[in-house]
C-alpha cells in the first residue's frame, strides 16, 4: 500500500476506529495497548503499558482541515501525562502537526523532564510499513460505514 492509498483509508475510517488503529499498532510493537472508552477519558485515547511504565496517547485524525493539528493538543496530552504520572506524552495523528505544534514538540523535548512525541502522518506509515502491519487497513474498512451512509442517502 502506497502513502497516499493509506493517508486515504485514513481519512476515511472513523475517529474511534482511527484510536482502534493507533492501539492496534502499539500493541503489535510490544506495547500493552489499551484504547480508553469513547467519553470521558480523561483526554487520552489510549494507554501503553510497558515494564510498569506508563505512557499516553492522544489520537487525532485530520480529515478536512489540511492546516495541521493545533498545539493545544499536545499541551492537552502533555498536561494529562503529568496528571498521571506517565513517563510519556504522545500525539498520534494520520495528518500534521502545524508548525506551532512541531516547535512546542522540540520544545518539550530539548527543556522539560516530559518525554514527549508527535507521531504525524509519515511516522505513522513508516511504523506500518515497517513492522508489516497492513492487516490493520482489512480489520478497520470502511464497507460498514459506507453501507449505512449509502441507506442513509437512500431512505427508500
Amino acid at each position: 500500500m502506497k502513502p497516499d492509498e493509506f493517508r486515504e483509508w485514513s481519512e476515511a475510517i472513523t475517529d474511534r476506529q482511527f484510536e482502534q488503529v493507533v492501539g492496534h499498532i502499539y500493541d503489535e510493537l510490544g506495547w500493552d495497548a489499551r484504547v480508553t472508552q469513547s467519553k470521558k477519558d480523561g483526554g487520552m485515547d489510549v494507554k501503553l503499558y510497558k515494564n510498569e511504565k506508563l505512557q499516553v496517547v492522544s489520537v487525532k485524525q485530520q480529515v478536512e482541515d489540511k492546516s495541521g493539528i493545533a498545539p493545544i493538543h499536545l499541551r492537552e496530552i502533555v498536561g494529562v501525562a503529568v496528571r498521571v504520572n506517565a513517563t510519556k506524552a504522545i500525539l498520534v495523528t494520520n495528518g500534521q502537526g502545524s508548525n506551532r505544534t512541531q516547535e512546542e514538540e522540540k520544545i518539550y523535548r530539548n527543556h522539560s523532564d516530559m518525554d514527549v512525541e508527535l507521531v504525524e502522518f509519515m511516522d505513522l506509515y513508516k511504523m506500518v510499513v515497517q513492522n508489516n502491519l497492513f492487516e490493520v487497513t482489512e480489520k478497520y474498512n470502511t464497507s460498514l460505514r459506507d453501507k449505512v451512509n449509502s441507506l442513509l442517502d437512500d431512505p427508500s
